[in-house]
């Protein structure tokens, strides 16, 4: 099959989404498949043009800087250009990430070109609004929420990565079919425990074999709820001299952030290392000893699982999501919105070796479900479903 997937952000932005895009796309090239990623060029400030070889399969599109977060580009794609590639590639099928610009253009070219369209909800969009415009999120919500809708039922398929996102799509009146397929992580990229690796990644934070590292991984902005994270280690710190805490990426909220770690004296037991290269995250997994997620934006937390898969106990804030992920009790904790009891459930891994122990293992068995590979093959049966339905069906007329 030729497989077009359609994304807001790609390589060189570091994200969950970009992430899945990556690992689903590596995993069809290898099993045979053509795979081309269409979304927003980067300028050489921020990484762009990437590898010439990576590239051949990436058509770009002029952008712009999004407001506040310059490093997120916002595509400004030419409607005839997408279809005209879409068509010149021999596209099959059209995967789309995003229900914005680069889906609008997704589902142009298959409505004009008799493609079926799936869609990932990767985001919470309504949560996000309310979060970055917290005046006029609950008024907008609303429009956003039924804009999603359409945009929804337009496509042949909408796949939901946890089943308590299923729902949330469903609840917003969905028609489409729904399907709960987990993104997929290399989970092998992993396992493992390298002592040699763990320490020089300490020795590089600056850390001791005998600390107790917590670690985050991911965006450093509002969403993730980190204000709360930097409160509970504040609380953890004064009571646990070994606790340390590493906060892997970038984001809008970095600056603050590290402000904050310098005013409350926690400057040698907070790392905040910036953003780290795919092929380096496993190090800094394998260089902790508890996974700590505050987020409850999440619809599966990639992260989270890929923290697992290295066989660290997490500690999460209470969502319906996390509650599905952790399988609170075995791989991990689940705790409310607090920073108190986020504190506590820490305190309680920090003082515990064995309990890490027991939900590490638990945690890594855990992540198996979500091997790349076999996630790859449920979603290259539903591209096959999709196929015969929309051969099937006539083809619209421009």
């Amino acid at each position: 099959m030729r497989i077009g997937m359609f994304s807001d952000s790609y390589t060189p932005y570091i994200s969950g989404v970009v992430r899945s895009i990556q690992t689903l796309r590596q995993g069809m090239e290898r099993a045979g498949h053509e795979v081309y990623v269409f979304g927003p060029r980067y300028p050489a400030a921020l990484g762009g043009p990437g590898d010439p070889q990576e590239e051949s399969r990436v058509v770009r599109f002029p952008s712009v800087a999004a407001p506040l977060y310059p490093q997120f580009r916002i595509p400004v794609p030419r409607q005839s250009r997408v279809r005209e590639a879409v068509a010149r590639l021999g596209l099959d099928i059209l995967h789309t990430h995003t229900p914005f610009v680069m889906g609008r253009m997704a589902l142009d070219a298959a409505r004009m070109l008799n493609r079926p369209l799936c869609f990932t909800f990767h985001t919470r969009y309504d949560v996000y609004l309310r979060h970055y415009a917290p005046g006029a999120g609950s008024v907008l919500a609303p429009a956003l929420n039924a804009y999603v809708r359409r945009f929804c039922n337009a496509c042949q398929l909408v796949i939901a990565p946890t089943r308590a996102i299923a729902r949330e799509v469903a609840a917003l009146g969905v028609q489409a079919p729904i399907e709960v397929v987990p993104t997929g992580i290399p989970v092998g990229r992993f396992a493992g425990v390298d002592p040699t690796e763990r320490m020089r990644v300490r020795c590089q934070l600056g850390f001791a074999s005998q600390d107790v590292v917590l670690l985050y991984t991911g965006r450093l902005s509002r969403e993730k709820n980190l204000p709360l994270l930097l409160q509970a280690f504040r609380l953890l710190a004064a009571e646990r001299p070994a606790a340390r805490l590493v906060l892997v990426g970038d984001g809008p909220l970095r600056e603050s952030m590290e402000r904050a770690v310098a005013a409350w004296g926690l400057s040698g037991r907070v790392r905040l290392p910036g953003a780290v290269p795919p092929e380096r995250i496993a190090a800094f997994y394998r260089a902790a000893d508890v996974y700590v997620f505050p987020s409850v934006t999440e619809t599966q937390g990639l992260v989270v699982i890929e923290a697992m898969a290295a066989g660290l106990p997490v500690v999460a804030v209470a969502s319906e999501v996390s509650h599905e992920v952790v399988a609170a009790g075995e791989a991990g904790l689940v705790v409310a919105d607090e920073a108190a009891e986020l504190a506590a459930a820490c305190r309680r891994l920090v003082d515990d070796p064995a309990l890490r122990a027991r939900m590490g293992r638990a945690a890594q068995q855990a992540a198996q479900a979500y091997d790349s590979d076999v996630i790859l093959a449920r979603i290259l049966k539903l591209y096959q479903e999709l196929l015969a339905e929309t051969r099937r069906r006539p083809a619209a007329v421009p």
